[in-house]
């Protein structure tokens, strides 16, 4: 059963600061591949140009094309830039010097006339996060790993090398060892967090010939803050985009589809995990699967109108901490010029209290694009004249507003351009919310092995399983073959069309519960480099149509009145959502309505019973087996232990002699 919801726009506050800067797929001609985009800025908000005017828009130098973003403690933004020259060839990783700029006024500003830029530092080469701690700013870079700027009076500031290691340039190999790229920067705790990528052979392919790989590439890298220590933290990446936390704080990253790497996927990163990519440390580990895979199109020719492309390339991430989405993340595109949204669920693994991500991806917002795509389609105009660019990076401000920095490579697809036709190479937004209502998917959840819930944001009339059309289809990393093949395992074991047999609502029609047969999950793995470990969780596509709000709004999606949303399946459900404990969940009865007065108390679980009298408590799984029952007597509360529980989603069902039941649902991660 998978439950849907939909939301309706409140009045959080979303400014995404854009500054320029899937499913699997065997990648073959782009010009086949139809992108997914929804037909314009998300019209829950508006977008106000922030961009200075005095800023450089031709040229090397156009900016800022945003690589990282830091805030420092008195509200100035910095921005690293990257290079604006072509890109492609041996030297792809480091395209030229570019500089890093101090933006002033930004949080109090209605408009760029108030906001000035200056540049304070230079050197960089393609950079790709940046991070304040008190007044100095640390930046990730493929020359010279992570540095550090000093502040050194009168605003301007001191660069030094922090670590270098294989962050940085190394080229005292053959082959095309030396051709990586860094991928994002976090702190925490006194530790600096960084990530980057194997080497790859112009045109995508990884370099595969062990004298010519760095040890210690194709890592998340753990740094001290004074970078005397270092070590390897995770491995297996091919070439990394973004790094971010979860709305649990946990480490995620975007990878980029090519060698192992059949489609862009989000991870979860923890100390020893291994995502996959051969001769890269821990690679003798079992794999961590992704928790979103971007959708790439559902055959291996191309996308088509009904499984289209949606990223090419997955950028950076952001946790939104209010409003509608709250505990969701906003993830950057490059290639389609827009934002994705993501929505998480936890589902319990064992009974330490671990568990797996995995969770539904929703096409956001476009309108930020101009020009041709390199797949010759034309790509939606950006509705600004000076914001025409991809996503790059993403940051909240010190106002509680989320600024979206972005940026595009000029060349073409044969030269490894990350760009479009017609795009800039900078770019500056403030994307305002509005008081409107948008009816749209919300989120979608596993709850069964054969239930799955899609939540709107507004009330629905009714649901038929005609609304409903599921497809779903599977990836293996390195393909049969097991071999280093650009994008090799797209569509294993295929593409099936699943029934749809039944729909429910819940009682305020918020919720659809779908059940449906054939649904598979990640198998069971006991073997490192089995077909087992290199198989992803499946892709479920659920396209909706012909589903009406209450309130009479279309529905916000393909611009047809239609939706449709991915949702990645590594392990049947139920769970609970991310950012969210058992402590924080609203009781439930079957039907979604609220149900029981439960608590968490002590070590135990309070619940409240209807009246004084007798009655029969029973402990149920998620499929209705009983785990436990007792006979209660003229209790106003019992209160069971959570050893009584387990892990994972419960029900907790009580009855009387009468017949009458009351029922609500828990969990415990």
């Amino acid at each position: 059963m998978i439950r849907i919801n939909f939301s309706k726009a409140g009045s959080s506050k979303i400014w995404l600061l854009a500054l320029a800067g899937v499913l699997c797929g065997q990648h073959g001609s782009w010009g086949q591949r139809p992108f997914y985009l929804v037909p314009g800025v998300h019209p829950g908000y508006s977008i106000v140009s922030m961009r200075p005017s005095s800023m450089t828009t031709s040229g090397a130098t156009a900016a800022p094309n945003t690589g990282g973003m830091a805030w420092l403690p008195d509200g100035r933004l910095f921005i690293a830039s990257m290079s604006s020259n072509a890109a492609g060839g041996n030297d792809a990783n480091r395209l030229g010097i570019s500089n890093g700029y101090m933006f002033t006024g930004i949080p109090a500003a209605s408009s760029n006339a108030s906001v000035t830029v200056s540049q304070v530092s230079t050197g960089y080469q393609m950079p790709t996060g940046a991070v304040a701690v008190g007044d100095s700013i640390y930046v990730v870079d493929n020359q010279d790993g992570l540095t550090k700027l000093t502040p050194a009076g009168g605003g301007t500031y001191t660069k030094s090398v922090l670590y270098k290691g294989v962050l940085g340039y190394n080229s005292g190999l053959s082959g095309s060892g030396y051709r990586t790229w860094v991928g994002g920067l976090l702190y925490k705790s006194g530790f600096f967090y960084a990530t980057v990528g194997m080497g790859l052979i112009p045109g995508g392919v990884s370099e595969f010939t062990t004298a010519n790989i760095y040890r210690g590439k194709g890592c998340v890298w753990k740094v001290s803050q004074n970078g005397a220590v270092a070590d390897s933290f995770a491995c297996g990446i091919r070439n990394p985009v973004g790094l971010a936390w979860s709305p649990d704080s946990e480490m995620m990253y975007t990878d980029n589809q090519g060698s192992f790497e059949p489609a862009s996927a989000m991870y979860h990163v923890r100390q020893g995990r291994f995502f996959g990519h051969p001769k890269t440390p821990f690679d003798n580990q079992l794999r961590t699967a992704p928790a979103i895979i971007f959708p790439y199109g559902s055959n291996p020719t191309g996308g088509t109108a009904t499984n289209p492309t949606v990223a090419r390339v997955a950028t950076d991430m952001l946790t939104l901490k209010d409003g509608r989405f709250k505990n969701q993340m906003l993830v950057g595109v490059d290639h389609t010029t827009g934002l994705n949204r993501v929505f998480l669920e936890k589902i319990p693994v064992g009974t330490s209290g671990d568990f797996v991500y995995q969770g539904a991806l929703f096409p956001f917002s476009q309108g930020f694009g101009v020009g041709t795509g390199n797949n010759s389609a034309a790509a939606i105009a950006g509705v600004l004249p000076d914001f025409r660019t991809n996503v790059h990076s993403l940051s909240y401000g010190p106002d509680g507003y989320v600024y979206l920095g972005g940026g595009n490579s000029p060349g073409t697809e044969s030269q490894g351009s990350h760009g479009f036709v017609g795009g800039l190479q900078y770019g500056l937004v403030r994307l305002v919310p509005k008081d409107t209502t948008v009816f749209e998917m919300k989120a979608i959840r596993s709850k069964s092995s054969n239930q799955m819930e899609i939540e709107f944001t507004e009330p629905i009339v009714s649901a038929a399983t005609s609304n409903f059309t599921v497809r779903q289809w599977g990836c293996l990393q390195g393909g049969s073959a097991n071999d280093q093949s650009y994008g090799a395992g797209y569509q294993l074991p295929g593409v099936s069309t699943l029934n749809v047999s039944d729909v429910t609502l819940n009682s305020d029609k918020t919720r659809a519960t779908l059940t449906i047969s054939g649904l598979i999950q990640r198998p069971t793995v006991t073997t490192p480099n089995s077909v087992e470990d290199r198989t992803w969780g499946s892709t479920v596509q659920f396209n909706v149509t012909g589903i009406a709000a209450v309130s009479g709004h279309s529905m916000w999606g393909d611009g047809t009145g239609g939706g449709v949303a991915w949702y990645t399946l590594n392990k049947f459900g139920p769970g609970v959502d991310a950012g969210t404990s058992a402590t924080a969940l609203v009781p439930r009865n079957r039907d979604g309505s609220q149900g029981l007065s439960v608590r968490w108390k002590g070590d135990g679980l309070s619940v409240a019973l209807p009246d004084p009298g007798a009655y029969v408590l029973r402990v149920l799984e998620a499929s209705g087996r009983t785990l436990s029952s007792v006979n209660v007597n003229n209790q106003n509360e019992f209160v069971m232990s959570a050893s009584t529980l387990g892990h994972g989603m419960r029900w907790i069902e009580v009855s009387n002699a009468a017949g009458q039941k009351w029922i609500s649902s828990v969990a415990r991660p």
